[in-house]
């Protein structure tokens, strides 16, 4: 990790020696009140555990049953008219939905509601089969189930994330891949013999008796496990199986709709595209957003602060190498600091050689103003904010949980807020 402006070709040194060593790189830049840091992972860092919120993580298969969960739910229900208040009140919606999705097939040539019109018409059949002639003037169960209509009724489907996953392109020969990559290709021929995901088993709270919502909850814990030994054993079969824990495979199989793969096109096979050419091709893209942020009255991009510090960085840095160069050519060393005064023209030059016609932006030459106002000096507090974020993204490279930023923040201390930017 380090802290203060750097020559740009000392900064791809250090940053090919972390990518041969595998090691991450953080750098961070902060004057005045903007800063920004940059993570540099040694290739494709995958995330397994990122903690998703746990409504988002409900997967039901209403629309894909598997026979068990097909025959408790026919079981529970085969005569719902004719059960008690009691029974009646405490069906779990997934039952009740189920239940309700056989009439709409019998009635609809075999097809679930797939359109917006279709579930809430499909909505409306299962509130009106609540009960309102008991006490509480309904039931809540089925309030539930016609809650969870629009959220569950979903065919099953490849997130993006995990595709990204499945599509990339390994430097390494199946033998020498770690035990993410081989359970990842194992789940992709799974995902490709039965068109969905493994169940994660989790179910949600719902009103239901207890000794029945046990009994279902066995029947999601049952398949996912059953999911999971699958792609365990065609883990195994594979060169380096052999090697995978167990335990890895059940996690990956739990989170897999929520994998997600950062710095994809980093590390060899972003070799071809220097650094020059991915922050251009930024540029071009963030101000060509500007134009139709300015319409929407959308937050503009924070864009020409990174360039005004990055330049300014660049400058100081080439200034402290010559001082330094010529203090050691008079036989003495230098220790002068590479946050010098610099002016805002040298600034916008050094943009306009690294960005061609970036110098030419009203926002570029105001952060320009602002970055050389400064004159290389850190505020505590913005200083102090950064030095959290940073701390914070370290740890989740370190334990692998949570999603880091891809790959560079930005931070502006006078509008007060942050962008993500990949450069």
């Amino acid at each position: 990790m380090y802290t203060h402006p750097i020559l740009p070709e000392n900064l791809s040194a250090i940053e090919a020696y972390a990518q041969r060593h595998k090691t991450p790189l953080v750098a961070i830049h902060s004057s005045g009140f903007y800063s920004y840091f940059q993570i540099n992972l040694p290739g494709a860092f995958p995330i397994v555990d990122t903690h998703p919120d746990e409504t988002a993580t409900t997967d039901l298969r209403l629309l894909s049953p598997w026979p068990e969960l097909t025959a408790f739910a026919a079981e529970l229900t085969k005569d719902i008219d004719g059960l008690d208040d009691v029974e009646h009140g405490h069906l779990p919606y997934v039952v009740i939905l189920l239940h309700y999705l056989e009439r709409w097939k019998a009635a609809h040539d075999g097809k679930y509601p797939a359109t917006y019109k279709e579930k809430t018409e499909f909505r409306k059949m299962v509130q009106a089969a609540a009960r309102t002639d008991n006490p509480e003037g309904g039931e809540e169960n089925f309030e539930e189930a016609a809650a969870a209509v629009l959220k569950t009724l979903v065919p099953p489907s490849l997130p993006s994330g995990l595709r990204e996953v499945f599509e990339y392109k390994h430097p390494e020969p199946v033998e020498q891949r770690s035990g993410f990559w081989l359970i990842a290709d194992a789940v992709k021929q799974f995902y490709e013999k039965h068109q969905c995901l493994p169940l994660p088993g989790k179910l949600p709270d719902m009103k239901a008796q207890s000794k029945v919502y046990i009994q279902l909850q066995n029947i999601y814990k049952a398949k996912a496990r059953s999911d999971a030994a699958e792609i365990l054993q065609i883990v195994q079969a594979s060169p380096g199986g052999e090697r995978v824990d167990p335990a890895e495979v059940d996690l990956f199989c739990k989170n897999a709709a929520f994998v997600k793969l950062i710095n994809a096109t980093g590390g060899e096979g972003d070799a071809s595209i220097s650094r020059a050419d991915r922050l251009r091709s930024a540029a071009a893209r963030e101000f060509a957003n500007d134009e139709t942020a300015a319409l929407t009255l959308s937050p503009l991009s924070l864009l020409p602060v990174y360039l005004a510090l990055q330049a300014a960085g660049t400058r100081a840095a080439a200034a402290a190498e010559a001082v330094n160069h010529v203090g050691s050519s008079a036989g003495h060393s230098s220790n002068s600091s590479s946050g010098g005064a610099i002016s805002a023209d040298e600034i916008l030059a050094t943009i306009a050689a690294q960005v061609p016609g970036a110098e030419k932006n009203e926002r570029v030459v105001q952060a320009a103003g602002e970055v050389a106002r400064a004159a290389g000096g850190e505020l505590h507090n913005v200083a102090a904010l950064t030095g959290g974020m940073v701390a914070q993204e370290v740890i989740k490279i370190v334990t692998k949980q949570y999603i880091p930023i891809d790959n560079t923040c930005v931070f502006d201390g006078i509008a007060s807020r942050c962008q993500v930017l990949r450069l």
